[in-house]
């Protein structure tokens, strides 16, 4: 229903599968829609200026939208009420369940695709998302200190259960 049958034109669409592959750094996504994307009436200078991270042009309100609160929502895990209503106005009520249904579902298949790391195709047109080292660098040290806090905070669970003679021979330390 949400890539055939949609109140949302396919210019709306394939711009809200561009932010929710940005946002999610999903290569395999970005790459089956960019050059949709363009084809649907994205200006080739947002589809550049999502991929790359940079300033955004002069955008359309419809554009603007849905960048808006894409990002938003990626970026917070809310949608402020300026976004939402910007949304609103400019896609009605059945648009805008629509367009976050479909932000979820290529939110879904980005979890997806990089769990497993799967291969962009050989014949890609669009370039690769370029990497932000800073931002990698953060996001390392933020999951090894996760990895470290939820290896300590286990270890201080299993001495715990072992104080109390609950833990058994299926608790490794």
């Amino acid at each position: 229903y949400l890539r055939n049958d949609s109140s949302l034109s396919d210019k709306i669409l394939e711009l809200a599968m561009l932010v929710t592959a940005r946002e999610n750094d999903c290569m395999y996504v970005w790459n089956a829609h960019a050059a949709s994307a363009r084809a649907a009436g994205v200006p080739d200078a947002v589809v550049d200026a999502l991929r790359d991270r940079k300033e955004l042009p002069a955008l359309a309100p419809d554009e603007a939208a849905v960048i808006n609160y894409g990002r938003e929502f990626y970026r917070t895990h809310r949608v402020s009420r300026g976004a939402f209503q910007s949304a609103i106005e400019q896609f009605g009520k059945q648009g805008l369940i629509e367009l976050t249904l479909t932000m979820g579902n290529y939110a879904l298949i980005a979890i997806a695709v990089n769990s497993f790391d799967s291969e962009l195709p050989a014949n890609r047109t669009e370039p690769v998302l370029p990497s932000n080292p800073i931002e990698d660098l953060g996001k390392a040290i933020q999951f090894d200190r996760n990895n470290a806090v939820a290896y300590y905070n286990r270890g201080s669970a299993l001495s715990a259960l072992g104080r109390h003679g609950l833990a058994g021979n299926n608790c490794d330390s």
